[in-house]
């Protein structure tokens, strides 16, 4: 049993600072094993800033740990955001051996330069957004390419991942990893109780699994099959078809009012009866298995094009 020290609220700050400030003389890149939540200080009582999901890359950016009562933390940065993230759930390989990742300039104009010093040669300078890959890490320098030359940038000049499309995109039109992501982050900023959160959350560990007329999972679901095995796994026995659900299930709950965890419906054909359902996940979106071209679990909107033309009502379930 490991033995955790006590950090004083003082300390913890003075440890938040301290994380900021050595940005530049430590890094190494880590990866989620699971959903993981960006907090603002290392206490799981503190703020929530955003969530990564499994396999998302973060830059750690303090050798040591934090430890607290609470566990053991590190200091990272993700998605252009500072905090704090629990060591269980993140693997970090410090020697940066044979790293292939991708990141973006998060400054209007870095050097690029020869050795991991700001005394270095200059090599070229590099605009916001520009994308390079990761090859290394290096005294808190990232070892990069671009266009063929190779060289290091600060750690905190680099943010991982890709850089924001030059233009709004609809939610369908999203990759699957972008979609998941801000679906997270949508999550994060609606205040829903911890039950809610657990149920959506473990609706994301199916994202892409294969539409299959009568399935009720885990390998495969048809849209009802899958609301079921859902709420099944929190304690919840619904109705197994659609129609049934919207006529025997929860309460109805106006579209205005939904909260991350609902269940959505909709007439996706001339019959006039409901023949499809999903969980809403908050911002507009739901989670459902698609018969579609996706013919698969995806996210989508319910207040644009296909889905919004067709929605019928929602149900509540999940005690508010």
């Amino acid at each position: 049993m490991p033995k955790f020290l006590r950090v004083s609220a003082a300390l913890i700050l003075a440890l938040s600072l301290l994380a900021s400030a050595a940005s530049a003389e430590y890094a190494a890149i880590g990866k989620t094993t699971e959903n993981l939540r960006l907090r603002a200080q290392p206490s799981l009582s503190s703020s929530i800033l955003t969530t990564a999901p499994k396999g998302a890359s973060v830059t750690i950016t303090q050798e040591e740990l934090i430890v607290t009562q609470e566990g053991a933390w590190y200091a990272v940065v993700y998605n252009g955001s500072a905090g704090f993230m629990s060591a269980e759930w993140l693997t970090v390989d410090a020697s940066g051996d044979g790293l292939s990742e991708t990141g973006f300039i998060n400054e209007a104009s870095v050097n690029l330069r020869a050795l991991p010093s700001i005394d270095s040669d200059r090599i070229r300078s590099l605009t916001r957004n520009t994308t390079v890959q990761i090859t290394g890490v290096r005294d808190g320098w990232y070892a990069v390419v671009h266009n063929g030359d190779e060289g290091f940038v600060r750690a905190d000049l680099i943010t991982l991942g890709s850089p924001p499309a030059a233009s709004s995109v609809s939610a369908s039109s999203l990759s699957s990893g972008t979609t998941h992501a801000a679906a997270l982050s949508s999550l994060d900023s609606a205040g829903v109780t911890d039950l809610r959160r657990q149920l959506v959350e473990e609706t994301f560990k199916y994202i892409g699994t294969p539409y299959r007329y009568g399935q009720t999972g885990p390998g495969s679901f048809d849209c009802s099959g899958f609301t079921v095995y859902i709420f099944n796994k929190f304690g919840y026995r619904i109705n197994r078809s659609s129609a049934d659900q919207y006529r025997n299930t929860g309460v109805s709950v106006s579209k205005g009012d939904l909260l991350p965890g609902d269940l959505v419906y909709f007439r996706t054909t001339s019959a006039n009866a409901v023949t499809h359902v999903g969980i809403f996940i908050g911002n507009g979106q739901f989670i459902h298995s698609s018969s579609g071209r996706a013919r698969s679990v995806v996210i989508d909107n319910i207040n644009t094009g296909f889905y919004n033309d067709r929605y019928v009502g929602a149900k509540r379930v999940l005690p508010s």
